[in-house]
């Protein structure tokens, strides 16, 4: 692959660690392909789409709010960066603005469920198409996921294992709880959306994981589904001790026999130890 960067060299160029770009490879965020060695190289014009640089000025100010619960009118200035296509640097200033006013990541991400939600609506009203939705998605990944490498990564402390129920293709909701957790001082094992059930079962019996935190979007709206991907994970996690989590929008149960369903990314300091 001509002018083309090891999984090193792009980690450097990025500033982020070697497996942050790992992961972003294996999530598909980060096109790449192997060489004639077999070694996993990345296009810099690929990378260099993670780079923060401002292209232009968006003449758009976040709104004061003191209202916890956000109408139309505060929504749209972000509905607005994240479907920007030029200026991934305002996207990435607004959540910082955003964690500085409020505190702390949980309540931010807690408001970005409701952009996202009407960016959802812009969808069903005809006023945006169904790309634009995905793009704005995975530049609120991107910028998660920058700004949770600046996080420290605690080292004795309890591990929580990131997966997605099977079938499930969008990890946005895990992207977030990951950086909440890193805030409270957790550390992440972040597996997605690709690892079959008998390997997810398998690390819970391990003994590598003190908690299992699992993310369903709107999207995964089948109870059994659910339930069947759920059920040998609850048990696992019972007979070894291992705490769950339920989070995101999908049709989880509201009353699970073990572990905690959560609806905001506030109520999760909450469930830790």
């Amino acid at each position: 692959m001509d002018d083309s960067l090891s999984i090193q060299e792009t980690s450097l160029l990025l500033g982020v660690t070697r497996p942050a770009v790992q992961r972003w490879v294996d999530e598909g965020l980060l096109p790449s392909g192997l060489d004639s060695t077999g070694q996993r190289r990345i296009r810099r014009p690929d990378a260099e789409l993670f780079l923060p640089v401002p292209k232009k000025k968006i003449p758009i100010e976040l709104p004061r709010r003191s209202d916890p619960v956000p109408d139309t009118r505060d929504l749209e200035p972000w509905v607005r960066a994240l479907l920007d296509e030029e200026d991934a640097y305002a996207l990435e200033g607004f959540l910082l603005v955003e964690r500085g006013r409020m505190g702390s990541w949980a309540p931010v991400c807690d408001f970005l469920g409701s952009v996202l939600e009407e960016i959802g609506n812009k969808w069903v009203r005809g006023e945006i198409k169904v790309l634009q939705e995905h793009l704005a998605s995975e530049r609120l990944v991107r910028s998660l996921l920058r700004a949770g490498e600046t996080l420290p990564e605690p080292v004795q402390a309890a591990q929580t294992l990131l997966v997605s129920p099977e079938g499930e293709a969008h990890t946005l909701g895990l992207s977030m709880l990951e950086i909440v957790l890193k805030e409270l001082g957790q550390r992440t094992l972040w597996v997605g959306s690709r690892s079959p059930l008998e390997e997810v079962t398998e690390l819970i019996r391990s003994g590598q994981v003190q908690r299992v935190a699992s993310s369903a979007s709107i999207f995964k709206g089948d109870p059994k589904a659910l339930e069947t991907w759920l059920r040998p994970v609850q048990s696992d996690c019972w007979k070894h001790k291992v705490g769950l989590v339920l989070g995101g929008r999908g049709a989880w149960p509201e009353n699970p026999r073990y572990g905690d369903r959560l609806h905001h990314f506030t109520e999760l300091a909450a469930v830790l130890p």
